[in-house]
């Protein structure tokens, strides 16, 4: 007997099926079958089952196609446990057989599209037919049949391949196993029905929440329903019989079809009912047509139907598709608003945003409990990070949360380096994928390597200059140039040449060692070269193509050798070794000793990987986050959805051009746009308090507008014209929250209802405009600075005076902004930075003024890996060495040699704060010093006081020389011993002597900033204060160093003055520049710029 329960309440299901179990119990030890088509649904219909019977014991959950094959597997005991009829199965067959095809007739659309005739093309057609092949079985398995008895009925021309092709397959397969049947087969009601007597059926089987269904499994349930009773609880969304209804679009449609034919459109029946269940609930329509329309004769019908209460948004929407009411024809009132649209600029502000609408909830609703939230989105992959950057690091209002629906590649850290590894076409060995690999704790330990030997590791790689490529070899098998250099084979000779010659850096048959280590780092070198040389052993045996047993014995062997195997992660390495088995059994019976690529072997093993490992999180008692998928509508209190932009739902759906289906559809097949639009009408109806809807509706560089789904759309046209506001605006207009594109905007403390934040942080940074004005509460007391920062040296102050900000953050706080250590650079050098051009031209100054030889200079140059390789490299330090020499014969001819003088110490102090060295050399000439840098962008022609000049320095590179010309005016020297001269690449620089009393005060003025720097922020940057000082009367100058304009960026872009300057105003400007005042006026009073011609 078939019986059809009915409700739009899944509660009230669930209860039905407890009413069903409670009235006729099974036996003790037998288990009863509850078809579900979710996991989730399974965890959720267990719990409801538990609560209403006291206990759920002995429930089994299948899916409803594996519950049929454990049904075949019965009544064909000769049935293997792996199909051969299963797509991973017919894909290894189609790769032996279709080389032959591409040679006959029908083939010839085939070889056009194999024309290239590269292996991972065909291997993914093959598996983009199999895939088709498995569809055909489950939604058309009479058109399988009939093809392999040779009729091919009216399949067109240019597809004439597929039934060949089939043909030629099945025979194949009952050749290799005469006693597997396909499911097209299986299936059949008729031949099941006969056959049901020789199995041990359950009592009954109960088919839950089904939203679509295929026909060939509903007629094998009704010749089941001829056995035992067939229960199916099926979630309607109207108590009304709305088989009949039809969209909008659909009605349009017949009335242009009328007209063709000469009909008057008034002639046709038409009635659209609830447009949003006629244009979202297509695929339940048709599900209820299968059910409703004599499929199965005799079936008891019961139902539980709950009209939802209108006393809100959201309930009269629920209502209007209850009562299939087109609420457009009689406009009313809204009544309380629990409909949330929200539009943000990209995923990170929806989830920052989602964050502080639940916590909204959560005191609107003091009874709501994390659990009752649920949150769904097109793709939960794309938002996990950010919602564990929003949810994980929020302390001060934590929410409980969970993410459900990740793939096992995801979720395994094994997995996912297997599977890296098995990518040698694409895997450039990068620095930072070699030390992700080194992250994953099997492979890792299996080398050797502890979790504290990882930085010294990324030191050596960063020291070394290694970048990418095993060799000059690895990069000729990607069809890239041959050159070693930034190779890990040349960072490793100069690694382990380190070790053996000790700290210094050596000279070794033109490869420079590597400074700084020691003997006792010789075993952790030795680690990190025997980790590359299986890595490349590996790579190299991946390239070449080899039979599927020989791929297995491989793969097997990368386990053994580069994954320790541990109780904590032994269930990934037994899934890898258990689909490396699948994997072999299938390819092997089917190809034999055909070789295959690497490509298809990686390919077919994602495949496998790719299901979810994270369903069991989903009910997990947290707000759950997970992917919309079918039946995950279970009722919750809160149901919110992300994502819902035109771009990304409906899902994009990429059938294969060749899918006869597509041309033919019946009711019951499946369609991915279909199953998304049915899908937010579930979540529509599974809401119970709240609905929260947000999208990416503006573009987060230009804030241009971005549409939002169809579906969405389609929602809010129903809100306008089916109520009316006070004012006679739109409803959607009234419910939609368009949000800044900061999470800091000061309008979200502005007083506006609408936006709103939680975060105390940008509170405080929304009402003060920026940290700095902001009491540093975290700080310690004044008084007690470290002893190191009460003793700096010149150049420790030197270092605070060039960006401040930085020097609190980095030296109180502990604080390292800007800077990633753990993320490597993955490219060769195409243009030596600027820190690396000087040091070179400053290296290549010292020989040439000591009269050294430059060519070991220049070797060691070539064999750092600092260079671009190649010629260009060698073209670039010549050029750069030319340069430096010129600069050294100007010093030469410029350089002032004076009468020796005794060295000095020098002692300053103010508010507790002391600097003091030692001049070693000082001369009767005066202080020289050289820099290989060029201190202005346009050198000035003629000598002249820098203050009388508006020329800009690069004020950074005078810092340090200043400092040292205050200290040495504080000595008792003659005037002319105090006289300090700069040789930089374009101008030499003289500065004059101060008294001693002068250049005192100075230092102390200095340190009194640098401990006020030190415990609130200061506002000072020199290239800022240069500018107002040059020029006081144009602020835009100012501005235009700090803020940077279309050419250059200004300082306020670097990451420590952006935290504490969020926001600069003009009280900021002013005080920047009377700092600037006070600190670098006695600077440029003093300098004089000298060119050297």
């Amino acid at each position: 007997m078939h019986y059809l329960y009915q409700s739009n309440r899944l509660e009230h299901l669930a209860e039905m099926l407890a009413a069903v179990l409670r009235a006729d119990p099974p036996a003790p030890l037998v288990p009863e079958e509850i078809l579900v088509h979710s996991p989730g649904m399974a965890t959720w219909l267990r719990l409801h089952l538990a609560e209403r019977l006291g206990i759920a014991a002995n429930f089994h959950f299948p899916l409803p196609s594996s519950f049929f094959w454990q049904l075949h597997r019965q009544l064909h005991p000769a049935l293997p446990e792996q199909s051969a009829w299963s797509k991973e199965a017919m894909l290894w067959h189609l790769m032996a057989l279709l080389p032959d095809m591409l040679t006959q007739p029908d083939g010839a659309p085939l070889a056009e599209y194999l024309r290239d005739d590269r292996p991972l093309r065909r291997f993914q057609l093959c598996q983009q037919i199999a895939d088709l092949f498995d569809q055909y079985l489950v939604y058309r398995p009479r058109w399988m049949t009939d093809w392999e008895r040779g009729e091919t009925g009216d399949v067109p021309a240019h597809r004439r391949w597929q039934p060949r092709l089939w043909q030629q397959l099945a025979a194949r397969i009952r050749a290799l196993a005469p006693e597997d049947l396909h499911r097209g087969e299986l299936m059949n009601a008729t031949l099941l029905g006969q056959r049901l007597h020789q199995a041990r059926l359950p009592k009954r089987v109960c088919l839950f929440g089904p939203t679509s269904q295929p026909a060939a499994q509903l007629e094998a349930l009704g010749a089941l329903g001829e056995q035992l009773d067939v229960h199916l609880f099926l979630l309607n969304p109207s108590a009304e019989y709305w088989g009949h209804v039809q969209s909008d679009r659909q009605l349009a449609r017949r009335r242009v079809e009328a007209l063709r034919n000469g009909q008057a459109p008034e002639e046709l029946f038409e009635e659209t009912g609830n447009p949003l269940l006629a244009s979202l609930g297509g695929q339940g329509r048709e599900l209820l047509e299968l059910l409703l329309g004599g499929l199965w004769p005799e079936t008891v019908e019961l139902d539980s139907f709950e009209a939802p209460e209108d006393t809100t948004l959201l309930g009269q929407i629920q209502a209007d598709i209850f009562h299939l009411r087109d609420g457009r024809t009689a406009p009313r009132p809204p009544q309380t608003p629990n409909i949330q649209l929200h539009d943000c600029h990209n995923p990170m502000r929806e989830v920052e945003v989602l964050h502080d609408r639940l916590l909204a909830l959560f005191e609107q609703y003091p009874d709501l409990e994390p659990r009752d939230v649920v949150v769904m989105m097109p793709q939960v992959s794309d938002y996990a990070p950010l919602i564990e950057a929003v949810f994980g690091a929020d302390s001060s209002h934590p929410i409980p949360w969970a993410i459900a629906d990740r793939s096992l590649a995801e979720e395994a850290p094994v997995l996912r380096a297997f599977l890296q590894l098995l990518q040698p076409r694409l895997s450039r060995f990068t620095a930072n994928e070699v030390m992700d690999l080194l992250d994953v704790a099997p492979l890792r330990e299996r080398f050797g390597f502890s979790v504290d030997d990882l930085p010294l590791l990324r030191g050596w790689i960063e020291q070394a200059h290694i970048r990418w490529g095993l060799d000059a070899e690895h990069r000729t098998r990607l069809g890239l140039p041959t050159f070693s250099e930034n190779s890990w084979a040349a960072g490793l000779e100069r690694l382990l040449l380190g070790v053996a010659m000790g700290e210094d850096e050596t000279l070794w048959q033109g490869i420079p060692s590597l400074p700084g280590l020691t003997q006792g780092q010789a075993e952790l070198a030795g680690k990190l070269a025997w980790c590359l040389r299986q890595l490349q052993r590996f790579d190299r045996d991946f390239n070449q193509p080899c039979s599927a047993a020989r791929w297995q014995q491989r793969l097997n062997l990368l386990l053994d050798d580069c994954f320790q195997e541990d109780a904590a992660w032994q269930s990934e390495i037994d899934q890898l070794r258990a689909a490396l088995d699948t994997f072999a059994s299938a390819a092997g019976q089917a190809l034999d000793d055909t070789p295959l690529d690497v490509d298809m072997v990686q390919g077919w093993l994602r495949q496998q990987l790719a299901g979810s490992a994270g369903g069991q999180r989903f009910l997990a008692g947290r707000v759950n986050f997970c992917t919309l998928m079918p039946m995950r509508s279970v009722p919750f209190r809160v149901v919110c959805l992300l994502g819902m932009q035109d771009d990304a739902y409906p899902r994009p759906e990429q059938p294969a051009g060749h899918d006869l289906m597509r041309d033919r559809p019946l009711p019951g097949d499946r369609s991915r746009r279909s199953e998304d639009r049915y899908l937010f009408l579930e979540a529509l109806l599974s809401a119970r308090d709240e609905l929260y809807i947000s999208w990416c509706g503006r573009d987060s560089r230009d804030n241009s507008e971005r549409p939002p789904s169809v579906v969405l759309a389609e929602l809010t046209d129903y809100l306008d014209q089916a109520f009316v506001t006070e004012d006679g605006t739109r409803l959607s207009q009234s419910l939609i929250v368009r949000h800044p594109l900061q999470p800091f905007s000061p309008r979200y403390f502005g007083g506006d209802e609408t936006l709103f934040s939680y975060s105390s942080l940008w509170g405080d940074v929304a009402a003060g405009s920026n940290i700095a004005s902001l009491p540093m509460s975290n700080l310690p007391d004044d008084d007690t600075l470290a002893e190191r920062l009460l003793t700096p040296g010149i150049a420790d102050l030197a270092r605070f005076l060039k960006n401040p900000p930085r020097a609190l953050l980095e030296q109180r706080l502990g604080i390292y902004l800007g800077t990633r250590d753990d993320v490597l650079e993955d490219d060769e050098p195409f243009a030596p930075d600027g820190l690396d051009i000087w040091q070179l031209e400053k290296d290549v100054l010292e020989q040439a003024l000591a009269g050294e030889d430059l060519d070991d200079l220049m070797a060691r140059w070539q064999g750092r890996g600092q260079l671009p390789p190649g010629d260009t490299g060698r073209l670039f330090l010549q050029e750069h060495v030319a340069a430096a020499e010129e600069h050294a014969q100007q010093i030469r001819r410029l350089w002032q040699a004076g009468e020796l003088l005794p060295g000095a110490d020098f002692s300053v102090t103010a508010e507790g704060v002391t600097v003091a060295g030692h001049f070693r050399e000082l001369t009767s000439a005066g202080w020289q010093a050289r820099n290989p840098s060029r201190l202005f962008r346009e050198a000035p022609k003629k000598a002249a006081p820098l203050a009388d000049s508006r020329a800009m320095p690069k004020v950074r590179h005078l810092l340090e020389y200043w400092l040292m010309h205050l200290a040495l005016n504080t000595l008792p020297l003659p005037e002319q011993a105090r006289t300090s001269m700069l040789y930089f690449r374009d101008v030499r620089l003289q500065l004059a002597p101060l008294p001693p009393v002068q250049a005192t005060e100075h230092l102390q003025t200095i340190l009194q900033r640098y401990r006020r720097g030190l415990s609130t922020p200061l506002t000072f940057l020199p290239q800022t204060g240069w500018a107002a000082l040059v020029y006081p009367d144009e602020p835009a100058r100012l501005e235009t160093e700090l803020l940077g304009n279309e050419r250059s960026a200004g300082e306020a872009a670097d990451p420590a003055v952006a935290r504490l300057f969020p926001v600069f105003t003009d009280q900021h400007l002013r005080d920047f520049a009377r700092e600037g005042e006070c600190l670098l006026k006695p600077l440029r009073q003093a300098a004089e710029v000298l060119p050297y011609e």
